[in-house]
């Protein structure tokens, strides 16, 4: 299942895609694999802001290693072009 979604912020989208996809199950997980508390997205969502540049930098490295070892092209394909959506977010 794939799930692209431009109504939400790019981390928020993100999550949503790696949760229906089935490579993390929570927000809980995704807090953990960017080295965060599990409240930080919750927060971000409620002040309406953005991760920091060193969230952004980890979330990128962990879809990069998501997409090294994706053996489904089509989910690689998703990854790879939230790491371009990443990149262009931190222009970097």
């Amino acid at each position: 299942m794939i799930i692209d979604n431009t109504d939400m912020p790019l981390y928020a989208a993100i999550q949503k895609f790696l949760t229906a996809n089935g490579f993390i199950g929570s927000w809980s997980d995704f807090a953990a694999q960017v080295q965060r508390s599990r409240t930080y997205f919750s927060t971000l969502q409620r002040t309406n802001s953005n991760p920091s540049g060193e969230v952004w930098n980890a979330m990128k490295n962990f879809l990069s290693e998501l997409a090294v070892d994706c053996r489904n092209e089509t989910l690689e394909r998703w990854l790879l072009h939230y790491i371009r959506q990443i990149e262009m977010e931190t222009g970097k």
